[in-house]
């Protein structure tokens, strides 16, 4: 987990209060692959909603027994109660200590409690209780978990979504790791604090952010003391080293495209880059911007380079596209029409771009 020094005047009540800083969520800004910058889309705003109302959706179908009541600590505006309230029939309960946000989500209809679990006295507690990029903006995360462990019944689901150390949208020496978001979770110290606050882990997806679905441990049960199973900490030094180095290439190579420059820059990363699954995405980011560039046959071979690091059948497929529209583009206009549709050039590059921005 990474960690830096917490200001002593940062308590529960801030830790909300720094969500402010960047909107609700660490990632209402997405990093856009055709120009390298953080935008806030309506778009992806709502992809993330659904996203976690599916996720709401497989912790109701994990637990046992019927679901009533459900609470979004950290609620923000009501977006996901909006959306519970119209899908489920259960009971939604926000609750949301930074007021300008509780009373906008009041005045739509939405039940909010301006209050922080630590301040609960326990009385109330529900079936599921789900909460987004906060734990890592507080100063004791692991306390914090156990405070969720009162409001949960003892066959409730915890739904967590948390930044994933390994994938951080910025490089962390830019600020991304700042007292105001002073832990960063891999899958494993994730699991780890989950377990050793009380909880049993059911669930948990990797990719740019962490999402696990817990469960309460039984009476019956002890906690693991064996730490499971995720990546080391030399595993965690170079993933996050080459991430950094990762985005760094890809504002570039965005801001100014495949240059002979930037592409010496580029291959003289990549060829320092020691660290397979490293080099493995940097091979990717030159390939995706050759590719936006039209220059097909180069960004194969790059996607070719990034296969000799790590299998990964979506970029061998994309290979296999790439040279098919290089082909293409060497034959006449009519036989490449002909061969694979007119657009097929334009298809295959918004796949890949797509593709470039979820890895």
């Amino acid at each position: 987990m990474g960690r830096v020094g917490l200001a002593p005047e940062l308590d529960v009540r801030e830790g909300y209060a720094a969500r402010a800083v960047h909107g609700e969520s660490d990632y209402s800004g997405v990093e856009s692959p055709s120009n390298g910058s953080f935008l806030t889309l309506p778009s992806h705003a709502a992809s993330v909603l659904r996203r976690r109302y599916a996720d709401l959706v497989l912790a109701m179908d994990v637990k046992t027994g019927q679901v009533e009541r459900l609470l979004h600590v950290g609620s923000g505006e009501g977006g996901l109660l909006a959306l519970v309230n119209s899908q489920l029939e259960v009971e939604a309960v926000g609750m949301e200590p930074m007021l300008a946000w509780a009373e906008v989500a009041n005045d739509q209809g939405h039940v909010t409690l301006d209050i922080v679990p630590e301040l609960s006295d326990g009385g109330e507690r529900y079936d599921v209780v789900c909460e987004h990029h906060l734990i890592n903006r507080l100063p004791e995360p692991r306390r914090h978990l156990r405070f969720l462990r009162r409001l949960l019944t003892d066959d409730g689901v915890l739904v967590l979504e948390v930044p994933n150390l390994l994938h951080a949208p910025r490089p962390l020496a830019g600020g991304y790791l700042s007292p105001l978001r002073p832990h960063l979770f891999t899958a494993r110290s994730l699991r780890t604090m989950c377990e050793r606050a009380g909880f049993r882990v059911m669930h948990l997806e990797e990719g740019t952010e962490l999402r696990a679905i817990c469960r309460p441990l039984r009476a019956t049960e002890s906690r693991s003391r064996e730490l499971p199973v995720g990546a080391g900490s030399e595993a965690v030094f170079h993933a996050v080293r080459c991430n950094d180095m990762r985005i760094r290439l890809k504002r570039v190579m965005a801001d100014k495209g495949p240059t002979p420059e930037v592409l010496r820059v580029a291959i003289r990363a990549y060829d320092l880059c020691t660290w397979a699954p490293g080099r493995a995405d940097l091979a990717i980011e030159i390939a995706a911007s050759l590719e936006c560039v039209g220059r097909w046959d180069e960004a194969a071979s790059w996607l070719r380079r990034s296969l000799l690091d790590r299998k990964d059948p979506d970029v061998a497929c994309m290979a296999i596209r790439c040279e098919a529209v290089a082909k293409a583009t060497r034959s006449s206009q009519q036989g490449a029409s002909e061969l694979l549709g007119p657009d097929l050039g334009e298809r295959v590059a918004n796949v890949a771009r797509a593709r470039m921005q979820v890895n």
